[in-house]
């Protein structure tokens, strides 16, 4: 319902059939919801009723007037003529009047108490994604597999590394809970709707809040306030970062009291005692980022950190970093990139529902690689340079690279979720030396497989025979699984033969929810690898 709603779209309906005594358990908590958020239907109870407690005592009064016999109606004379019916007028109104007067601060004094009493009945919804998802509530810890509605004071936790969870309010503000992540929902001081995330990771889409009541959304390191926007929060031991997508809001550190405000493009990191530091998303990657950032890029790994961890820096919401599996088998390149010099998995922690997702909304998907193949006769294979997969067996989408025995064909592929078909390039085309691989597909099914900024598109092959290819990929991304998570340079779960290991040298990768255009490819081919840090 919210500040923002129309006050009185089903108010009078309600107040009238509260006065009649017929209103339902359900009318019953609407009614509470209009008290507690519009300060118009609070003045509109207090009168109505006040007026309507005046009436039936008028009306109670008459009857017993008129039930009386005619000796007890008449009035003695007052100076020798009898008391008129205006002045017994007068004394009912000036009762009604007190009347008016001492329900005004009872109601007053009850309409608070239900501000109160409604956050207990209900503040938003909770619908379960996947995954095991709980509410804990004073009696104990429920486990959610449908719809349930969230009461002031509930704590939700998703559980394990495949759950997540919306948190969805009446307006149409909707909080996504990733994995493992725990978060209070305080209910409405007013109108202005509590958050806390202890730990895990918060995407937010609010809808605009009136500005004097901004949603706040707390870490134990910052308190964000959001008039409407969609951002990010993601809570770590020392440190909350906040990435703001769209819109404006303004990052507190709860210690100093310091504030920021935030604007498209940036983030906030904000420990225990650190100022608040505003910083570009791109801040690490300016020109790749920038010049990828207009065309739906969902994530972009650039290989300069050096650690076990590969930093997405997208700034699409929360980061889907990778982790580096075989910290011994990978070597930092001086010039930038990385090196996987034996069997080597970087795999994302989570799912990669939020490229998923996207994909799916646009029917469109782009991946981009800068990349060095050790061997242009990679063993086995397809050898895995970007999947979206568990493992072997099953996937979203594959690019990969492949040698066929005597065939000298050495040439990269793709493979879709529910196709038959594979898409490769042109025979040769996979080379020992620095090159550029994009694969696109349109939402008209199209599909074009691209290699140094051109069209390198050869056939589709069904199992291994080839076949005449109409130029499109028929299946759509409904059927793809959002538990699925990211994966460079093999598969997790691979059997001891690495059949399907990729070793050369990653110098970016970046994945699009839409479909890149020859002009974008050739633009991205000219812009050339990314420099080192």
């Amino acid at each position: 319902m919210n500040g923002s709603a129309p006050a009185h779209d089903r108010f009078p309906l309600l107040l009238e059939k509260y006065l009649d005594g017929a209103l339902s358990a359900a009318e019953r908590v609407e009614l509470r919801a209009y008290l507690t958020e519009d300060r118009a239907c609070q003045t509109d109870f207090v009168e109505t009723l006040a007026n309507e407690v005046a009436v039936r005592t008028l009306i109670a009064r008459e009857r017993r007037n008129a039930s009386a016999p005619p000796q007890a109606r008449r009035r003695r004379p007052v100076h020798g003529r009898p008391v008129r019916v205006r002045a017994w007028t007068w004394r009912i109104t000036a009762v009604a009047a007190g009347i008016l007067l001492l329900l005004g601060v009872f109601l007053g004094r009850e309409v608070a108490k239900l501000r109160v009493d409604s956050l207990a009945v209900h503040v938003a919804t909770l619908t379960p994604v996947r995954g095991a998802v709980a509410v804990l509530r004073p009696s104990g810890a429920v486990s959610i597999r449908a719809a349930e509605s969230l009461s002031a004071g509930d704590r939700v936790e998703t559980r394990g590394a495949a759950s997540a969870a919306f948190i969805t309010y009446s307006d149409g503000t909707r909080l996504e809970l990733a994995a493992n992540t725990t978060a209070a929902v305080l209910g409405q001081a007013g109108e202005s709707k509590r958050v806390c995330v202890d730990t895990g990771e918060l995407t937010a889409e609010v809808v605009p809040q009136p500005r004097h009541w901004p949603m706040r959304v707390m870490s134990p390191h910052t308190e964000v306030l959001v008039v409407g926007t969609r951002f990010s929060l993601a809570v770590g031991t020392a440190a909350t970062r906040v990435d703001l997508t769209r819109g404006e809001l303004r990052v507190l550190n709860k210690q100093t009291r310091q504030s920021v405000a935030l604007h498209e493009g940036y983030y906030a990191l904000v420990g225990q005692t650190t100022v608040v530091a505003a910083r570009p998303a791109f801040d690490r990657a300016p020109p790749e980022a920038v010049a990828r950032a207009g065309k739906s890029l969902q994530a972009l790994y650039l290989f300069r950190d050096g650690g076990t961890i590969v930093r997405d820096v997208a700034g699409a919401g929360a980061p889907l970093d990778l982790t580096v599996r075989a910290p011994q088998a990978v070597r930092p390149l001086p010039g930038g990139g990385l090196e996987l010099r034996t069997r080597c998995v970087l795999a994302s922690d989570r799912p990669a529902t939020r490229i998923i997702e996207a994909c799916r909304a646009s029917d469109e998907i782009s991946i981009e690689a800068w990349i060095t193949p050790a061997d242009p006769e990679q063993p086995g294979g397809p050898a895995r340079i970007v999947t979206c997969s568990p493992n072997p067996d099953v996937h979203n989408f594959t690019l990969g690279q492949i040698h066929i025995a005597g065939l000298q064909e050495r040439h990269y592929i793709v493979r879709l979720h529910g196709e038959h078909w594979q898409l490769t390039s042109y025979p040769r085309t996979a080379a020992p030396s620095l090159s550029h691989v994009v694969f696109v597909r349109r939402a008209d099914r199209a599909a074009t497989l691209y290699v140094d900024g051109h069209d390198r598109t050869y056939k589709f092959r069904e199992g291994w025979q080839m076949a005449d290819w109409n130029g499109t990929f028929g299946s759509d991304f409904a059927a793809w699984n959002a538990d699925y998570p990211l994966v460079l340079g093999g598969e997790l779960g691979d059997e001891p033969g690495n059949l399907r290991s990729w070793l050369g040298s990653f110098h970016l990768v970046a994945i699009y929810s839409r479909a890149l255009s020859p002009e974008d490819v050739a633009l991205l081919f000219r812009q050339g690898a990314p420099a080192g840090p």
